[in-house]
């Protein structure tokens, strides 16, 4: 009985550090593989994990039979099994750290048809050919070995020994971080094929000692223990996730521990099936989690792109700016000179001109006048955003003013048959740039003008709740609701505009709209619809 005991306790720690060595391994190589499943180097890393967790159960179980069939199966089956580790191990030396990787013909038709072959061999009496004597269970038995042990042997340390090759060999290539990532694998890799080749290979083959195989599994931890390092240090596979990897690894462990040290059937049943769950779960919720890790870095990048391509934006907005307000310089004096002459000829100054050339030097007149607006408004667009309109600052009576621009328009209304008419509440005093706010003023009469077919335009200068109020209606087109919102936005006009007046940019209630909030003002616009007519009214701070 204490004998049997004895032997119960013996395989259940063997187990537990079985267990504990493969849960690591395998829970590593389902991190590496979720955080980017199409990587190659990814993909073989979850491989070489499952090959190391089968090696280590068939390690365990080969000495854990009682009769000769059963112990000589599972010899065989741990070296087939090895030499498959083997291949994995120099396939992820190979391949790593690449996303895609193309294998080479010697690849194709020399490593891998010999890696099958010699596993295949593995599973004949041509490497093991017979157990002479059982030992006990708990103990290992030595078979006899047949011719086949050197081809094993000879292939399985040529895999490992490739897999360390190529990976020294990306250490030497690679820069920076891939080269700190590639160091601790390679000395990862380099101490575990140490410990399996000396404890695994050579002491059992050469010096028949067996008494180290019991320990494989922890042969694997100093692979277990850099390649984590280097996960968390230095960003191998981009992990950032190892906490919530190593939290299921614990309870999965302590739970694993209950399984081994239960003794009752229906216990061990449910503490294995709480174990699936667990292990299912936290599968899903590495998943989850690495999901979130990668949508919220792909938003990282693109703010990221975002800001950089803000900057671009802005760099080559400055130099619109800059361009326009160079060439509205450029244009604004020839533009002048002609509206200046226009002006002379039409007053008779170079003496009378034939009576049929009034209508088009009127037209001319009319179109230097509206280029030399838009020139305006495109200066004070570029100096508005560079940051040079500059605001002298004095107290005047808007009345007075908003009269003066109304007579100055009385022309160009009468021309189209329009009324336009002003209405003043005594002095209204404010504080501001006299003439931004003519500008702005004109800006509106001049719109209401233009976009009125026929009726009226009215202008009044109010006092409203302590403020300054300009109001300038007319019976013209009207806007639409939709309209409304985006009427002071730069380039933009209400739809229909062109029909009425293509000589619009889209710009001077913008400008207007930046001058008044210069002042702490506000400006807006109201319509009843369509063909209803458009009030268009500002507020400046009164100092009356």
């Amino acid at each position: 009985m204490i004998e049997s005991l004895f032997d119960i306790t013996s395989f259940n720690i063997d187990l537990l550090i079985v267990g504990v060595s493969t849960s690591a391994i395998g829970l590593l190589g389902f991190l590496v593989y979720f955080n980017n499943p199409r990587s190659i180097t990814n993909k073989t890393f979850l491989v070489f994990a499952i090959m190391t967790i089968l090696w280590s159960f068939t390690n365990l179980f080969q000495y854990k039979f009682g009769t000769i069939e059963h112990t000589l199966l599972a010899l065989r089956t741990n070296l087939f099994i090895a030499v498959l580790h083997a291949f994995a191990f120099f396939q992820l030396g190979f391949v790593f750290p690449s996303e895609k990787k193309k294998l080479p013909k010697w690849h194709l038709f020399l490593v891998i048809p010999a890696t099958l072959l010699t596993a295949i061999l593995t599973l004949t009496p041509f490497v093991f050919t017979g157990i002479e004597k059982l030992a006990p269970i708990g103990e290992i038995t030595n078979p006899e070995r047949g011719p086949g042990v050197i081809v094993f042997s000879l292939v399985s340390f040529t895999l490992l020994f490739l897999g360390l090759f190529y990976l020294f060999r990306k250490i030497l290539r690679t820069e920076k971080l891939e080269k700190k990532q590639a160091i601790f694998t390679f000395s990862g890799m380099f101490f575990t094929a140490l410990l399996i080749v000396a404890f695994s290979v050579f002491l059992p083959i050469v010096f028949s000692n067996l008494s180290f195989l019991p320990f494989s599994a922890l042969f694997m931890l100093p692979f277990i223990a850099l390649v984590s390092y280097t996960i968390y240090k230095h960003q191998l596979f981009n992990l950032k996730v190892m906490a919530t990897g190593f939290l299921i690894f614990l309870i999965a462990t302590l739970t694993f521990v209950e399984i081994i040290f239960t003794k009752d059937l229906i216990l061990i049943f449910f503490r294995g099936g709480v174990l699936l769950l667990i292990l299912v779960a936290g599968v899903l919720l590495i998943r989850s989690v690495m999901r979130e890790v990668w949508q919220r870095e792909q938003i990282e990048i693109l703010a990221k792109d975002l800001r950089q391509a803000n900057s671009r934006l802005q760099k080559l907005d400055r130099q619109k700016s800059e361009f326009v307000s160079i060439a509205s310089h450029q244009l604004r004096s020839p533009i002048t000179a002609i509206r200046g002459y226009i002006s002379l000829i039409l007053e008779n100054e170079f003496g009378k001109y034939p009576e049929t050339l009034k209508e088009p030097l009127n037209r001319i007149a009319e179109s230097s006048r509206l280029m030399i607006k838009s020139i305006e408004d495109y200066l004070n667009i570029s100096r508005i955003e560079q940051g040079r309109m500059k605001y002298e600052m004095s107290e005047f009576d808007l009345a007075d003013l908003t009269k003066t621009v109304v007579n100055e328009y009385g022309p160009v209304a009468e021309k189209k048959a329009l009324g336009l008419t002003f209405t003043g509440a005594g002095k209204i005093l404010v504080n501001a740039d006299v003439g931004k706010i003519k500008q702005v003023i004109a800006n509106l009469v001049d719109n209401s003008i233009k976009y009125t077919p026929s009726g009226n335009v009215t202008v009044k200068a109010t006092m409203f709740e302590g403020k300054a109020r300009v109001t300038v209606s007319d019976t013209g087109v009207g806007l639409a609701k939709e309209d409304i919102g985006d009427l002071f936005n730069k380039f933009i006009r209400a739809r229909g505009a062109n029909k009425i007046n293509t000589s619009g940019t889209g710009l001077g209630l913008y400008v207007a709209k930046q001058m008044i909030e210069a002042h702490k003002g506000k400006i807006w616009a109201e319509s009843e619809g369509k063909g209803k007519g458009s009030r268009f009214i500002f507020e400046l701070p009164s100092t009356s």
